[in-house]
Formats: C-alpha cells, structure tokens, sequence
C-alpha cells in the first residue's frame, strides 16, 4: 500500500536499439547505489535492420515495444544513443576563450576537423582541460550525422516515446565503466556487438581514441547455428546460458577464431595511430562488455593473442538489483546484454 503524499523516486528509462537485440532498463536513485527496477529484451527479425539501415521499421518498432512489455515498462521519456560509427570524436587545442565564443569558432570552422559537410552533421563539444598551457585549452569535439540523429528521434516518436537524451554508445559503456569504480588511469574498452564492435581508449577519464569496425557476435551465431544444425534464436539463446551450454566443443571456432583476429587487428591499429602521433604507448587493460562477454572463450582468447589482461564486465554490479530480478538476469545471461542500456540511466539518474 503507498503511503499518502509519499512522493515515489524518479525513474529513468534507458533504450539500446541494436540490430539483433533491443533492450531496455528502468533504473532509479537509491541510498547506495542506484536501482535496477526492471528490463526487458526482444530478439528483432534478421530482416529488420541490415548493416545498421533499416529495412523494416515495422519490425523494428515492434520489437521496441516487445521489449517495454516484456520488462512491463510504460513507454515514456526515455534516454538513448546512436551508434559511435556514425559519430566523430575528436581532441582539439584552442586558445582560451569563453564557452560560448568557443561554440561559435568551432561552428565556423568544422569543416577542418570533419569529413562532412557542416551542415549535414549536429556538434557539441565539452571542455577537457580549461589550462592546456601556453594560453591552450583541450576541447572534445562531437559531430553526429543529422540524418542519423534525425532518423532515431521519429523512431522514437513513433513508438509513442519522448527522448530524452541522445548519447553515443562508446561514451555509455565509459560511463559505466566509470560507475563500476575501477581506478584506472588507462583503459581500453571493447563492446562487441551483433554486426559491430567499439573501441575506447581512455585516458584519465578522457577518450583519447574511438572508433567502429565491421565485426561482432552475429558471424559466430550464424556458425553455431550451421555447425549445431539449430535456429538462429536458438543459437543466441545458447549464449546465455554459458560455453557448457554448447555441446559441440569445435561449435564455432572457426568463427570465434577470425572474431578475436579481427578485434586484435583493430586494437593493433588503434595504438600504432597513437603511438605515432605520440601519444599512447599502451592499451592498458581491456574490458569486454556487449553481446560479446557471452560468447564462450572470447575472453581467454583475447588474452592470448593480445598477451595482455581481458576482463568481462558485468554491468549489474554497478546497480542495487533485487534477488528475483538477479536470478532471472542469470538465467537468461542477459546481463552484459545491457551494458549500454546500463551506462545510459547511469548518466541520469543520481544515487
């Protein structure tokens, strides 16, 4: 029974749209941590979105709403992200100046730090370091394809939601590795997804490199699924429930083999960039989050070509979560699954 005039907590509705899987979480402030109240997951047809285009916004708006029912949440407000693969991230030295006059120079002189035309891309920027020396400031420049923005707000929309907030994926899971509370100065985050995977580098709290590539869990589930002779569904399913779960020892490999050589490559490349620039000269450890922490041996396999420390995150211990909705999040092995989902409610709501 609720107590008269008790003002019940703000909740936040957090929203990860992927190509495979949509997820959604509610979370609200609580006297530790904050609380995971619910979520829910739906599968999306393979036809729904493609290469990151939609295809059929039916089916992609059904699994929208699949997922609110399955975690029992009402459509509302709610806070989501684009993929970092349609985002550029860059670092840029500006002499100190106030922020609305840094706005105005950035604005006028975008089309030389990005390859878009200006006006077909939303920007934002945050100041790093005020003090950069030398009458310097470091600033973080944001440009976003407006289409893309555009395109994900009337989807939105049109599943009767006001967005609240639109973030970029790659910067969800920094947030919550920040929430995790591991002190690190340098770090490199790894988010596989279903058709691609992120990387962070971060550095003291800052991103100094992100970037996107064509790789992610799909390529393995499309193995299992031939060498088990099993459904798609079913093959996605196994991954919850861990490597026991698979029966068939050389299940996937091969594709689990070119995963880890394709990631490793990307990882490779990123710090050749930033040693050559000057300056990176380490990954530092990697956290492994998304579709990916699922995926049998990843993580050792990781270790082993990479010769450097891999560690899965689980995304719930950030969180207050109560013993039946744990135990369902173990069952099922959702709980990487929300990583973004996850980092985004984080921003939002307060402990």
């Amino acid at each position: 029974m609720k107590l008269p005039f008790r003002k019940e907590p703000p909740t936040i509705i957090a929203i990860d749209v992927g190509s495979r899987l949509i997820k959604v979480v509610e979370l609200a402030a609580g006297e530790e941590r904050p609380q995971l109240l619910r979520y829910g997951i739906s599968q999306l047809s393979p036809d729904a979105v493609v290469g990151g285009e939609i295809m059929d916004r039916d089916l992609l708006l059904e699994g929208i709403l699949s997922a609110f029912e399955r975690a029992g949440i009402e459509p509302g407000q709610v806070v989501s992200a684009v993929s970092s693969r349609s985002v550029i991230v860059k670092r840029l030295l500006m002499d100190q100046m106030a922020a609305d006059v840094a706005r105005e120079l950035i604005e006028s002189e975008a089309s030389n730090h990005i390859p878009f035309d200006v006006e077909d891309v939303c920007l934002d920027f945050q100041v790093l370091e005020p003090d950069a020396g030398e009458g310097k400031m470091e600033v973080l420049l944001v440009a976003a394809k407006r289409e893309v923005i555009y395109e994900h707000l009337q989807l939105l929309r049109e599943a009767q939601m006001t967005p609240k907030v639109i973030d970029v994926d790659a910067f969800a899971i920094q947030n919550l590795h920040e929430a995790l509370g591991i002190d690190q100065s340098l770090y490199t985050l790894v988010n596989v997804g279903s058709e691609v995977t992120s990387i962070n580098i971060v550095r003291e709290g800052i991103p100094v490199f992100t970037r996107d590539f064509a790789a992610g869990c799909n390529s393995y589930l499309e193995t299992l699924q031939r060498d088990l002779q099993i459904p798609y569904e079913e093959a996605l399913n196994l991954l919850g429930k861990g490597a026991e779960a698979i029966e068939a020892e050389e299940a996937g490999q091969e594709s689990l083999a070119q995963l880890v050589e394709e990631i490793a490559i990307g990882l490779e490349r990123s710090l050749a960039y930033l040693r050559s620039s000057g300056e990176l000269e380490d990954l530092g450890t990697i956290y492994l989050s998304g579709g990916g922490g699922n995926l049998p041996h990843l993580k050792e396999k990781m270790e082993e070509r990479l010769r450097m420390p891999v560690k899965a995150v689980d995304p719930t211990e950030a969180l207050t979560v109560g013993e039946e909705l744990e135990a369902r999040i173990r069952d099922d092995g959702s709980a990487t699954l929300l990583s973004v989902a996850i980092g985004l409610g984080l921003r939002e709501v307060a402990v």
